[in-house]
C-alpha cells in the first residue's frame, strides 16, 4: 500500500496480469505455454499531479538521492554474463540474446562496456561508456560481427529486437541533472522515494520523463518508468529479485515491459566476476534468489 503522504498526488495504481515466474522462464525455452485469452490493452498512465507544497519540504533532494545511489556502486571491477529473453504477452519466448557487461566505477568516474550477442555468441552491438569524476559522459557504439565503430543515435532505441535498451544496461539516468523528488510510494512492500527526471534531448525522440523509484533505506533503484510528452507510459523496468554471491547482493532478474504492446524482456544474471575472480560457477549450487520484499533493509546492494 502506498505511504499515506503519497495518496493525494500519485497516479492510480493499475494491476497487470501475471505472465509467469522469471526463474521458471529460463528453464523452459523450448516448452509450450498454455493457451490463454487475449490480453486487454493496459490503460494509459495519467499525467502525475503535483504533490502538496508542504509535502515537498519533507522530501530529500533528488540530486542527493541519485548521488547516494551512485555511491553504492561497487568500487572493484565487475564482469557480468547474462541471458536476455524476449517474451510476448502469452509468455512465449520469441527472442534469445546474451549480454556481457564490464563495469568499473571508482571515485565518481565511470568506465564500462555493454555487449549484446545472438544466441550463438555472435557479436551484435557494444556500447562503451566513459566519464571522468567531474565531466560529461561519452558514448561509443560498435556494431556487427567485428564490432566496428558506428554512429550512436538514441540511447533508448530497442536492442536487437528486444524491449531493453542502452539506458537499461548503463543506468545513465543516474547521472542526469534537474531531477525532482515528487513523493513516496511502496514497491514490493519497500518504501521508495519517487524521482522525476527530464530526458535530455539527445537521448530520446519519444520519451520526455523518466520516473525512478529509489528504496528509502539502502538507496537502490527498484523501478523505472518512461513517459512521453503526453505522459503516456512507454515502458517499465522492474527489479524482480536479488541473490547473494559471497559478500555481494546482486540483481538476479530484471524485467522490461513495453507499452502498449505488453511485450517483455527478461534479463537474468548467470555469472559474476570481481577483479577477475569468478564468484559464480556452473559446478557450484546457484545462490538462492531473494524477492525484493525479503531483501534485508540494511543489505548493501550492488548492480
Amino acid at each position: 500500500m502506498p505511504a499515506p503522504d503519497s495518496k493525494a498526488w500519485k497516479k492510480p495504481r493499475f494491476r497487470f496480469p501475471s505472465f509467469g515466474k522469471p526463474l521458471a522462464a529460463l528453464c523452459c525455452a523450448c516448452c509450450c505455454a498454455s493457451a490463454a485469452p487475449a490480453v486487454t490493452p493496459a490503460p494509459s498512465a495519467p499525467a502525475p499531479a503535483e504533490p502538496p507544497a508542504a509535502a515537498l519540504d519533507t522530501l530529500p533532494d533528488a540530486t542527493g538521492l541519485l548521488q547516494q545511489v551512485v555511491a553504492g556502486l561497487p568500487t572493484e571491477p565487475l564482469a557480468i554474463q547474462a541471458r536476455v529473453e524476449g517474451r510476448d504477452n502469452l509468455d512465449y519466448m520469441d527472442k534469445l540474446r546474451l549480454a556481457e557487461m564490464h563495469m568499473d566505477w571508482k571515485g565518481g568516474a565511470i568506465r564500462a562496456d555493454y555487449t549484446i550477442r545472438d544466441a550463438f555468441g555472435g557479436n551484435l552491438a557494444r556500447l562503451a561508456v566513459e566519464r571522468p569524476a567531474h565531466g560529461e559522459i561519452a558514448y561509443k557504439l560498435f556494431t556487427g560481427p567485428q564490432l566496428e565503430p558506428a554512429v550512436l543515435t538514441l540511447l533508448d532505441s530497442p536492442l536487437a529486437g528486444l524491449d531493453i535498451n542502452w539506458l537499461d544496461l548503463s543506468l545513465s539516468y543516474l547521472w542526469w541533472p534537474n531531477g525532482r523528488t515528487i513523493g513516496t510510494e511502496h514497491v514490493k512492500g519497500r518504501q521508495c522515494y519517487v524521482v522525476d527526471l527530464p530526458v535530455p534531448r539527445d537521448v530520446s525522440a519519444l520519451c520526455s520523463t523518466v520516473r525512478l523509484w529509489i528504496e528509502a533505506k539502502v538507496h537502490v533503484l527498484l523501478q523505472a518508468e518512461a513517459f512521453d510528452a503526453q505522459q503516456q507510459r512507454l515502458r517499465v523496468l522492474r527489479i524482480k529479485s536479488f541473490k547473494k554471491i559471497k559478500d555481494l547482493w546482486m540483481i538476479e532478474d530484471l524485467e522490461v515491459q513495453a507499452y502498449p504492446s505488453r511485450h517483455r524482456t527478461l534479463l537474468r544474471v548467470q555469472e559474476v566476476r570481481r577483479s577477475g575472480e569468478l564468484l559464480t560457477a556452473a559446478a557450484e549450487p546457484p545462490p538462492a534468489a531473494e524477492p525484493l520484499e525479503k531483501l534485508p533493509p540494511s543489505a548493501p546492494v550492488h548492480r
